[in-house]
C-alpha cells in the first residue's frame, strides 16, 4: 500500500481516513498452478510469465470529511543502524555502527519502513525483503547480514524511542520526534543492551 496509515495487511485493513484519499495497492502475482515450477525453471519465459508478477491498483478511499485535504505535516524524525561482523554461530564480539544517526524530514503516515528504505538508499546500501519486514541488507563494502546467518534466531529488528517495535515496520506510523533504531541481533530472544556498548541514537 502506498499509505500503509489508510491501508495495510495483506488482506487490506482500511482505516477511514479524515480526508479522501488515493491509495495504490501493489502486489506480486503468481499462477497458482504453474507459478511453482518458475524456480526451477528459470530461463523458460513463459514460466516467468506465470510468477511473481507485478500487479497494482488505485483506488480512493473515501473520508469522514468533505473538501480538499490540507497539506500533510512534515516533522523531523531520527534514524540510526547497527550492523555486525558475518561470524555465522561463533561469538559476538561489538556492534559495529552502519549509519551514524541523522535527522531526515518526514511527511505525517510514514511509516518506519518507508524511512528505512529511503534512508537505505541514500547510503548506498542494498536490501532484500517483503512490504513489512527486512531479511537481509548489505553494506557498501560488501558485508551482508541476513536472517539466521548469525545463529538460528539472528536477524534484523528495530526500535523506537528505544523500545522493540510490537508491529511489523510498514505498520507503525512515525511521530515528530521519534528516533529509529535498527540493529542486527544474534538471538531475537535476548535483550540488546545499548549503553553496554555506548552506541547512541540520537544526535
Amino acid at each position: 500500500s502506498s499509505n500503509n496509515a489508510v491501508i495495510h495487511h495483506d488482506n487490506l485493513v482500511t482505516t477511514i481516513p479524515e480526508y479522501s484519499r488515493q491509495i495504490t495497492i501493489s502486489s506480486l502475482l503468481s499462477s497458482e498452478k504453474y507459478g511453482k515450477f518458475a524456480k526451477d525453471h528459470p530461463d523458460n519465459e513463459k514460466l516467468q510469465k506465470l510468477y511473481r508478477q507485478p500487479v497494482s491498483v488505485t483506488v480512493t478511499v473515501k473520508g469522514e470529511k468533505s473538501g480538499e485535504e490540507p497539506a500533510p505535516e512534515k516533522f523531523s524524525v531520527s534514524f540510526a543502524m547497527m550492523g555486525d561482523t558475518a561470524h555465522k554461530e561463533g561469538e559476538h564480539k561489538a556492534y559495529i555502527q552502519w549509519i551514524a544517526a541523522e535527522t531526515s524530514t518526514v511527511e505525517e503516515g510514514t511509516s518506519v519502513m518507508d524511512l528505512t528504505k529511503t534512508v537505505l538508499d541514500k547510503n548506498g546500501y542494498k536490501y532484500t525483503g517483503a512490504s513489512n519486514y527486512i531479511s537481509s541488507i548489505t553494506s557498501p563494502d560488501g558485508t551482508t547480514l541476513s536472517g539466521t546467518g548469525n545463529g538460528p534466531n539472528s536477524g534484523w529488528m528495530y526500535r523506537v524511542n528505544g523500545k522493540d517495535g510490537e508491529v511489523s515496520a510498514d505498520n507503525y506510523i512515525l511521530k515528530k520526534g521519534d528516533t529509529v533504531l535498527w540493529y542486527f541481533t544474534d538471538d531475537y530472544d535476548k535483550e540488546y543492551v545499548i549503553g553496554a556498548e555506548s552506541v547512541s541514537i540520537s544526535e
